[in-house]
């Protein structure tokens, strides 16, 4: 192996969301005055995460990591393969999920809806078409924890907003499966990748309103939540969508 670099991986396990630490043998190897951030870069690009130390430790902390989190839908059990490029806090990092195979993440999605619409294949965001559902674990940041009061808001899968131009809708009406004529609006927000800010992806958030649909709910970290987004208009109103969540409890 290249003296210059060093591999190590990471399982996650339970709590990682609030602090990843970095093994104690290559926190005893690596030569540094490392700086209280690190660049961790994977195929979906780099994020600038906070670094903190305890005795003689390093670990992985802030609100970039809970950005690294969602942008990589990571959770118990994934198990994260890194290089680390020797005299910095520079790191290269694979993602793989419970079946220890890398995670797979879309590339090149704009280019795709742009080939769909020139061949005729590009469907409206209005037209009643198909869109999968999607699987979030809960976590502190995701479901609005009272212990993590800085991020009350929930992140789209890539996969799912950006082929059905969801991050053009400026809201959402969530219903729970089982309460009847129950509903929460929330806020759809873009954020736009900024790499001066150590993201540079794109994301679609629910915050607005978020942390009161969980908490009208009780849903708690560590419970499942299945969102199908059952209408991409929410009546005469085309900035709007429908989300019918079903939440398995831990």
């Amino acid at each position: 192996m290249n003296q210059t670099t060093m591999k190590f991986f990471k399982v996650l396990l339970p709590g990682f969301e609030s602090k990843l630490w970095l093994p104690l043998a290559f926190c005893a190897k690596a030569i540094g005055n490392f700086p209280g951030e690190a660049h961790v870069a994977t195929r979906l690009g780099t994020w600038k995460i906070e670094v903190g130390k305890s005795r003689g430790r390093f670990y992985f902390q802030g609100i970039n990591w809970d950005d690294f989190i969602q942008g990589h839908e990571l959770s118990p059990g994934d198990f994260i393969v890194f290089e680390h490029h020797q005299g910095s806090m520079n790191f290269n990092a694979m993602v793989f999920d419970k079946s220890a195979c890398e995670k797979e993440f879309p590339v090149n999605w704009k280019m795709n809806r742009k080939d769909e619409k020139a061949d005729g294949r590009g469907v409206g965001p209005s037209v009643n078409r198909r869109i999968p559902p999607f699987k979030k674990i809960m976590c502190a940041s995701s479901s609005g924890d009272c212990s993590v009061p800085r991020l009350s808001c929930m992140y789209f899968p890539v996969e799912i907003w950006n082929p059905n131009d969801l991050h053009k809708k400026k809201g959402a009406i969530l219903r729970i499966e089982g309460c009847s004529g129950k509903e929460w609006p929330v806020k759809l927000t873009f954020y736009k990748g900024c790499a001066n800010r150590g993201q540079n992806y794109d994301r679609l958030a629910m915050n607005k309103g978020w942390f009161e649909f969980c908490s009208s709910n009780n849903i708690k970290k560590g419970d499942v939540c299945t969102f199908e987004i059952i209408d991409t208009k929410s009546g005469d109103s085309d900035d709007v969508i429908v989300i019918n969540v079903i939440v398995s409890r831990k």
